[in-house]
């Protein structure tokens, strides 16, 4: 089978969750004996300017208008340089009518969007991949032009096969509300999962170096000292500002307590850093920039609980994580937190921006005993991209 896949980012201009899931479903689809070829955007600010946009290489970048760094959150919502989209509608057309099957992750974003509207006479080979983002977590403008998109350019998606498909069951009420209760049957629940055996040999190497790792961690908390673990790119969307003023109040009852926030640095951290600096708070809170793999694994190993306090969320894989190694976790009810976590014992899920009742739930986690963390083989079965991978396929085909 020809697969065509489309995203809004790709490695390796894209380290993130959304672009690492593109690549393991193209690697497993190769490997399942398909023939895979994908098309993602970038924007111009990220792009290798050593590298040409069409370079015959895995993926086939398409440049989209460089966006200030403040709005880098929005990056993927800008317009196509106009050369980049005559080369995209020339590039769909000859690839489109040669592929069995199209997948395409999103709507909101530039990529997808251009090419639902492109491809709309390839409906019915079409597979609509929603990222569980509500729109109810979205601004007032963005909630009202996300519901048109999926009201018209999105019904262009929506053909007789069991087409669509969402990665949480909040996912699938809007989209039934969206398309009518007559499409119901075409909109499948199909979890998102990580690389279960690579995550797997992580955890084994971390657990290997752990000496070495211990003396790295000592560099941030003294020995024996609990501390919070919150992990993501530092922009407004995760909610660090609110996870950072409900710490300033944890730590009246924990004063041993720390707080470690990993993940890329951008424009909004200088805020993060003042705010910590203002609520006197520079020696317990540390901006670790962006981790390995092998010390992230570490990181939730060791931790006291894991801070999930993101404002909206596409689906969650530091939870789906969190689960695997069976990590305390304190989540805002955004993406698909509470459908990974369901049934944890060692999880409270709090609204997200709400300081006061994340305060209480960092405390109340706190004070309960620290079971010992380690990777659980059921768990990570369940979210295993190397099956979810060939279930998108199957969702397609109505199996």
């Amino acid at each position: 089978m020809k697969i065509l896949q489309l995203c809004p980012d790709y490695p390796p201009y894209v380290r993130g969750g959304g672009a690492q899931t593109y690549k393991i479903l193209a690697d497993e689809w190769k490997k399942d004996g398909h023939e895979v070829e994908v098309i993602a955007s970038v924007p111009s600010a990220l792009a290798n300017k050593q590298t040409a946009a069409s370079d015959g290489g895995e993926c086939d970048f398409f440049r989209l208008i460089g966006a200030p760094e403040r709005l880098r959150e929005a990056s993927y919502f800008m317009p196509m340089h106009p050369g980049e989209m005559l080369r995209l509608r020339r590039t769909l057309k000859v690839k489109a009518a040669a592929s069995d099957r199209i997948v395409i992750h999103g709507i909101m974003e530039t990529m997808p969007l251009l090419s639902l509207f492109l491809l709309r006479r390839y409906s019915d080979r079409i597979l609509l991949v929603d990222h569980a983002v509500s729109t109810a977590e979205h601004t007032t403008l963005l909630n009202l032009s996300s519901r048109i998109m999926y009201r018209t350019i999105g019904k262009l998606a929506v053909g007789s096969k069991g087409n669509i498909l969402v990665f949480g069951d909040r996912s699938r009420l809007e989209f039934i509300n969206y398309f009518g209760r007559q499409h119901a049957p075409s909109i499948s629940v199909v979890p998102l999962g990580i690389d279960a055996v690579g995550f797997a040999d992580c955890y084994s190497r971390a657990m290997e170096r752990e000496s070495r790792l211990s003396k790295w961690l000592s560099s941030y908390v003294r020995q024996n000292c609990p501390f919070i673990l919150s992990i993501g790119r530092n922009v407004r969307t995760k909610g660090f500002d609110v996870l950072i003023r409900s710490f300033s109040e944890t730590v009246k009852r924990y004063p041993d307590a720390a707080l470690l926030i990993a993940g890329d640095a951008a424009a909004h951290t200088n805020e993060l850093k003042q705010l910590a600096e203002e609520l006197h708070l520079t020696d317990r809170i540390h901006f670790m920039g962006r981790v390995t793999e092998e010390e992230k694994v570490f990181l939730m190993v060791k931790c006291a609980l894991l801070a999930i306090p993101s404002l909206k969320e596409g689906y969650g894989l530091n939870a789906v994580e969190a689960d695997i190694l069976g990590v305390p976790v304190v989540a805002t009810r955004t993406g698909a937190h509470e459908q990974i976590l369901h049934g944890s014992m060692s999880c409270l899920f709090v609204q997200p921006g709400n300081e006061s009742e994340l305060t209480r739930s960092l405390n109340e986690m706190l004070s309960r005993p620290r079971l010992p963390s380690e990777f659980r083989k059921d768990e990570a079965a369940r979210f295993d991209m190397r099956e979810l991978s060939r279930k998108y396929l199957d969702t397609f085909s109505g199996r």
